[in-house]
């Protein structure tokens, strides 16, 4: 792991820092693996929030990764209602768009975030039906521009790529404001970014 991203991260959490090693170790080990030609290894990696600006911190630690890569890629955004996942993307968008003033896409279906080096999209399908609906807003142009991260995706299975990234946020029983957070890469050929 590069020394100078230890110094970067040095006064986040425990769970945070394992979230980070880890997705970081899944992309190095999977790059090396790809170009090898023996493809993807992936295991889930799971960590907890305890709070609001955790889950931000984890979403920020993410887009790091993401932003220094600097490619296009998709990350699927599952969680019920109010599991935070708009925290989450509101932390990824501190580091691909900062001073961008992130809210829940519910009623835009994308809100476009594009003041960072690299575009990022945020979707909400909830209210998609259809194919004919994600052509409307012509969501087939969006997977090449940028980062999209994309709640509800279980609505769109038709529409998802064949390599991305899921994280899951679900509520914890013993704290209202924790979560259990859940990080995956999709089967593919490729690693998601």
């Amino acid at each position: 792991f590069p020394i100078f991203l230890l110094r970067k991260f040095a006064g986040i959490s425990t769970a945070i820092w394992r979230f980070v090693l880890v997705i970081g170790t899944i992309v190095c080990y999977n790059t090396k693996r790809i170009a090898e030609g023996r493809g993807v290894h992936v295991d889930n990696f799971v960590t907890e929030s305890r709070c609001v600006e955790d889950t931000e911190r984890i979403g920020a630690d993410l887009a790091r990764y993401i932003s220094e890569w600097g490619k296009p890629c998709f990350i699927a955004l599952n969680g019920d209602l109010g599991a935070g996942k708009t925290a989450f993307v509101r932390g990824f968008a501190s580091v691909l768009s900062p001073g961008s003033r992130v809210k829940s896409p519910s009623y835009t279906i994308v809100n476009e975030y594009l003041s960072g080096r690299l575009p990022l999209f945020h979707f909400d399908m909830y209210r998609i039906e259809d194919e004919d609906d994600l052509y409307s807003i012509g969501y087939d142009d969006y997977p090449d521009a940028g980062v999209c991260i994309v709640e509800w995706c279980e609505k769109i299975p038709f529409a998802l790529p064949d390599r991305f990234l899921r994280i899951t946020i679900e509520k914890l029983p013993d704290n209202l404001d924790a979560r259990r957070i859940t990080a995956e890469l999709a089967d593919g050929k490729d690693i998601p970014c």
